[in-house]
């Protein structure tokens, strides 16, 4: 799988199980139910 980092620091979600996650800018945006997860905005 690909490895997406994070611009800035942010919030990702998963929109299958509702998986929050915080990150820090430059880390690598994790997969979660067998999809990359989204930035929340």
């Amino acid at each position: 799988m690909e490895e997406v980092r994070a611009k800035t620091d942010c919030t990702v979600i998963c929109t299958i199980c509702g998986r929050v996650q915080d990150l820090k800018a430059g880390d690598v945006i994790p997969y979660c139910c067998g999809k990359l997860m989204e930035i929340d905005e």
